[in-house]
């Protein structure tokens, strides 16, 4: 599945394979230094953790050039075993901080919502996001220091039955599907996108119905008739630095036995 974002809009068509949830921007924050997890309750073994921040880097740098270190260095045996048994919708997200302005800028975000083997997803993701986001040009070694890495693990993916409203801000992700003169429109949202743009529930339907690449004007019966998915996440973010402490003093552990 191919999603368009706000800014840069691609078309959502549910045969093709990657998907973009997020939208043209990261709200202002206070640049974190530590891994931080969605306080959600998923079920087991779909719970984002900090090893997984560190795979995503370890995957991208290598990709760069940068790194040699075996992929997942950080993550145990079992955790390892458990990724490959465990299948979820995915998505890497990099954002990269902006000093003039204060905030994290996204950077690339792909993903599917389709589920995959959790292993492979995070492999996958980690190069398409950093590489193959054709919004933006692909990340440089340069560009590594001011980086944030963020992964989302998509699980309860219900159809809304009770109203396009029957959804939580801060809770759902959104997918919407729509046809128009028998043309199929499809966008979706990660559920951290909605509170961090600040928008109520109408103007993100909107929002939605505007990533989807459709231009012309929406009837509220249109939209009545307007498939929406919403889900649940588990997402753990991890700057570069934080990274770098993670695996350096791995590396000396390492080195000591």
């Amino acid at each position: 599945m191919v999603c368009g974002a706000q800014c840069g809009v691609l078309r959502c068509e549910h045969h093709e394979t990657h998907c973009c949830g997020c939208c043209g921007s990261a709200s202002p924050t206070v640049k974190p230094v530590s891994p931080s997890s969605s306080s959600l309750s998923p079920p087991v073994a779909l719970h984002a953790v900090p090893e997984m921040c560190v795979m995503a880097f370890d995957v991208m740098t290598c990709e760069l050039g940068k790194a040699h270190r075996s992929m997942a260095s950080l993550a145990s045996g079992s955790q390892m075993m458990q990724w490959s048994e465990v299948q979820c919708g995915v998505f890497v997200t990099y954002n990269k901080w902006s000093e003039s302005e204060s905030r994290w800028r996204l950077r690339g975000c792909l993903g599917t919502l389709q589920p995959m083997e959790l292993l492979a997803g995070l492999r996958t993701y980690a190069c398409h996001s950093a590489f193959r986001d054709r919004r933006f040009n692909p990340i440089r070694r340069e560009e590594l220091p001011l980086l944030q890495v963020g992964v989302s693990l998509l699980f309860d993916f219900e159809t809304v039955r009770h109203g396009l409203h029957d959804w939580t801000i801060g809770v759902h992700g959104l997918l919407l599907d729509f046809k128009v003169r028998k043309q199929s429109f499809s966008a979706t949202f990660l559920p951290d996108v909605i509170p961090e743009q600040g928008w109520d529930k109408e103007t993100t339907l909107r929002q939605l119905v505007h990533k989807s690449g459709y231009e012309g004007q929406i009837s509220a019966e249109t939209l009545q008739r307007a498939v929406l998915t919403r889900y649940k996440s588990s997402k753990c973010s991890m700057d570069f630095s934080a990274y770098n402490q993670r695996t350096r003093s791995h590396e000396k552990q390492a080195a000591r036995r």
